[in-house]
């Protein structure tokens, strides 16, 4: 393929310095490995169409993740407009790491089936649910989240402001600081950009997130058409 063409040319220039080479065989050896598993050809065959180099650079860096030893690791976050495959691909890496969980309620919350596989759920879960979770619930709705699981979100910035008896909050960055304090993984997607999210949750929030969450963002015309 012709990224791995481009990373073999890099690491044979002369003026490639030895801490380059040893960053470039690195992801020489994650790529060839995700050619081999399924997620990877799931989401070569999907985009197809578009420059996927980004979607490469999310997938090796989601390998790394899953494979690496237990424990805090840096989430996921998913930038760029609507139709570009974000859901597409939360979804592979909920099912990659739990093939029977959501990966964000307990069994116990709002009627969610234990042993449900996720292959029977078309969308994962949105930051809307979550907001009604705190309609229900209020700021108990943290509790119900399943422990020590990594925490997937769709659709981060189309949701409202949460109300519970009066109460307002602006859900998800609660959620984000808690998680932050917690040293729990969180995986999301956005239609927004960097300084639109800012805007939404604040300094604080966005300075914190850049802490939890490794960035990629995806560029081009709708995947939908």
């Amino acid at each position: 393929m012709e990224e791995l063409e481009q990373m073999l040319n890099e690491l044979y220039k002369e003026e490639t310095t030895q801490v380059e080479a040893e960053s470039i065989r690195k992801k020489i050896d994650n790529y060839k490995e995700m050619e081999n598993t399924d997620m990877y050809k799931e989401i070569k065959r999907k985009f197809a169409k578009p420059d996927i180099t980004e979607y490469n650079n999310a997938m090796s860096y989601l390998y790394n993740h899953f494979t690496s030893e237990p424990g805090f690791k840096k989430g996921a976050a998913l930038f760029g407009d609507v139709g570009l495959g974000k859901t597409f691909l939360i979804n592979m890496m909920q099912k990659a790491l739990y093939p029977f969980e959501r990966g964000l309620l307990s069994s116990k919350s709002v009627g969610i089936k234990s042993r449900r596989p996720l292959d029977s759920q078309k969308r994962p879960f949105t930051a809307s649910k979550l907001v009604a979770m705190f309609n229900e619930y209020g700021y108990s709705y943290y509790d119900k989240l399943s422990a020590g699981c990594p925490i997937f979100l769709d659709e981060v910035g189309r949701e409202p402001i949460g109300s519970h008896y009066g109460t307002t909050c602006n859900v998800v960055a609660d959620l984000i600081s808690k998680l932050y304090e917690d040293e729990r993984t969180l995986h999301f997607t956005t239609n927004m950009n960097a300084k639109d999210f800012t805007a939404k949750y604040g300094i604080d929030v966005a300075d914190r997130l850049r802490e939890m969450c490794q960035s990629f963002t995806f560029y081009g015309e709708s995947l939908r058409n």
